[in-house]
């Protein structure tokens, strides 16, 4: 089952939501190795869901990628 694209968006903005505050926390604390993975998370979360190119739904790429 193929999500709509409205729900996708909603994903997609709940993500970057989340990836905000996370770095916003991180920034906290110091942590900037994982800020940084974060941050390239966010910027493609944004460049999806300024695109919404995805004809499946699935964004490209997975968390396990981003981190080293």
């Amino acid at each position: 089952m193929k999500p709509r694209p409205t729900h996708t968006q909603q994903i997609l903005r709940d993500d970057i939501r989340w990836l905000e505050g996370r770095i916003q926390q991180l920034a906290g604390a110091g942590d900037t190795r994982l800020g940084s993975c974060y941050r390239k998370l966010l910027r493609q979360r944004q460049h999806r869901l300024a695109s919404r190119s995805g004809r499946d739904g699935i964004c490209p790429g997975c968390w396990q990628d981003y981190f080293c």
